[in-house]
């Protein structure tokens, strides 16, 4: 193959490259101004995406300040198997005294059988964390928690305050 050169007048012979080399450089041209309005979009997308991390207020669940005793008394609600949402069942939580950031009672998981257990759980904020084994955190918004328990059977738990 004979050398050529993109300048006419230059060394080298032909001023254009062989007809078999002039493909390629024009459908890279054509993958190079396909690849743009894609990169175009992912960069739209990841700005948007970082301007709403950047601007995120918190979670969508309010976050008023709490007071800790409001919690002392009886909360019952509904708990559901997170892989097998037939399986569910009812939930209890009996409060019974708030010291500091320590939050004191029992509860009950009654399903198909019963399960009750002690409580003594740690108060962040507007959550509530407790357990050993199977870890539960739940939200506190007013009268209702809501949350999930992480540890044989996971599940997503809903309560509201007993009037």
């Amino acid at each position: 193959m004979a050398p050529y050169s993109l300048h006419p007048g230059r060394a080298g012979g032909e001023s254009r490259p062989p007809a078999g080399d002039r493909e390629p450089a024009r459908l890279a041209g054509k993958e190079e101004h396909m690849r743009s309005p894609v990169i175009r979009s992912l960069s739209v997308l990841f700005i948007g995406w970082f301007v709403t991390l950047a601007t995120d207020t918190g979670p969508a669940w309010p976050q008023t300040e709490l007071d800790p005793q409001s919690l002392v008394g009886e909360w019952v609600g509904r708990w559901t198997e997170k892989h097998v949402a037939k399986s569910h069942g009812s939930y209890y939580l009996w409060i019974e005294k708030v010291e500091g950031n320590k939050v004191y009672g029992r509860g009950e998981i009654a399903g198909r059988r019963s399960t009750e257990f002690k409580l003594v759980g740690t108060l962040d904020s507007n959550r509530l964390t407790f357990g050993k084994n199977t870890i539960t955190e739940l939200l506190i918004a007013g009268d209702q928690m809501r949350g999930s328990s992480q540890g044989r059977t996971p599940l997503d738990i809903t309560l509201s305050r007993k009037k």
